[in-house]
């Protein structure tokens, strides 16, 4: 089936207007594409009614793909979008530290990228369900004093909190000041559990520590 074939079904049968274009790390592409941008580069989102385009962030940078690269890349697919009017947010996935996270989104704006940020956090889970995850997902080992999930999400919650949680300003980028639009929770230990962190979370039912993350006060 061709790329037109899918977007009509997807945009006529089901009125789709935003999707999340991941080209994944096979070494053989199984079809037409190679890369996200090529996807894009064709105009058959817009034509299509595909107004909003998600695509994947790489703060820490990619495994197999050199780091120049990878940011040369988030810029032309930025400036492609804007050049089709179409609305684009990169999602990462989940990390557990909030200077990777402050540093890719200063260099984003650095060099006149102002697509919207979405930032992937671990939701609480055992530490067990993290490693299993963080191997297939990120092919390396994480740091022993990630002792759970939920404090690797509370401080880096807290880090981008501190210089996100602000009064926004208007859509464009302030110098100095960091923009993040939203955030992903993974939820590895299950979705009712991540919901109840999420809701105390945005209650403010929580006490700051002295390791820059804090700790729920409400039970979940």
């Amino acid at each position: 089936m061709s790329c037109g074939k899918v977007l009509e079904g997807l945009t006529g049968l089901a009125a789709v207007k935003q999707v999340l274009l991941i080209a994944g790390d096979v070494k053989e592409p199984q079809g037409p594409f190679a890369a996200t941008i090529e996807v894009m580069n064709t105009g058959l989102l817009g034509r299509y009614g595909i107004n909003s385009l998600s695509i994947a962030g790489h703060p820490e940078g990619h495994p197999a793909v050199a780091e120049n690269e990878v940011r040369a890349a988030e810029t032309a697919k930025a400036q492609l979008a804007q050049q089709l009017g179409i609305e684009i947010t990169f999602v990462t996935q989940f990390l557990f530290e909030s200077v990777p996270i402050i540093d890719w989104c200063q260099q984003l704006r650095a060099r006149g990228v102002s697509a919207m940020i979405t930032i992937g956090l671990a939701g609480p889970a055992k530490l067990t369900t993290l490693l299993n995850f963080a191997y297939a997902l990120r092919r390396r080992s994480l740091d022993s004093r990630h002792r759970h999930s939920r404090q690797c999400a509370d401080q880096a919650d807290r880090g981008t909190r501190s210089r996100a949680d602000r009064p926004r300003a208007p859509r464009a980028y302030l110098s100095g000041e960091l923009v993040i639009d939203g955030l992903h929770l993974y939820s590895f230990g299950g979705l009712l559990r991540t919901c109840r962190w999420f809701n105390a979370v945005a209650d403010g039912s929580f006490e700051l520590d002295d390791d820059g993350g804090f700790s729920l006060t409400s039970a979940n």
